[in-house]
């Protein structure tokens, strides 16, 4: 039997890029980001505590319990992107359409693309129905030489990975 080098398959955390793209879309929007945070599912456990027949205990005169767990709703968390600001509005258009209360055409299936430093896909995430929750810009300063960077918070409805 081989064995597998648990590190082969891994990727550091910063030599990478995420690109946001969105499935069917008509107009590309040039989503290269920073970092992404926050990109989670949650199951709920059911816990069900039942009693048998089967009777322990001194006096034997009590039903065993038993408890069993079975997975409930899953739930996803929204995530940010961080990138450095851009003059395309492609990106805002996607965010003005939400402000604007404009929620079936906002709301779109969008694929998060993980890429190595020589822009080779190493993983991908499918989301379902994502919108921009949150737009931010980082604080202006006329004396600092920090990076103007937006922030986005995206709610979606589900994800799955795929091969890339």
């Amino acid at each position: 039997m081989e064995i597998l080098n648990p590190f082969q398959y891994t990727t550091a955390a910063q030599n990478f890029s995420v690109d946001l793209t969105f499935v069917g879309s008509q107009q590309p929007v040039d989503a290269t980001f920073l970092a992404c945070e926050g990109l989670n599912s949650t199951q709920d456990v059911i816990e069900i505590c039942e009693v048998t027949p089967e009777l322990w205990g001194a006096p034997r005169n009590k039903g065993r319990v038993i408890r069993t767990k079975l997975p409930g709703n899953i739930k996803y968390s929204n995530f940010s992107l961080l990138r450095g600001s851009s003059k395309s509005y492609a990106f805002w258009n996607w965010i003005q359409l939400a402000q604007d209360g404009n929620w079936s055409e906002c709301r779109l299936d969008a694929s998060v693309i993980i890429y190595d430093p020589s822009r080779k896909r190493i993983a991908q995430f499918d989301l379902s129905r994502a919108w921009p929750a949150n737009y931010e810009i980082s604080n202006l300063n006329s004396r600092s030489q920090d990076l103007l960077v937006e922030s986005l918070e995206v709610a979606f409805e589900g994800f799955r990975r795929v091969e890339p």
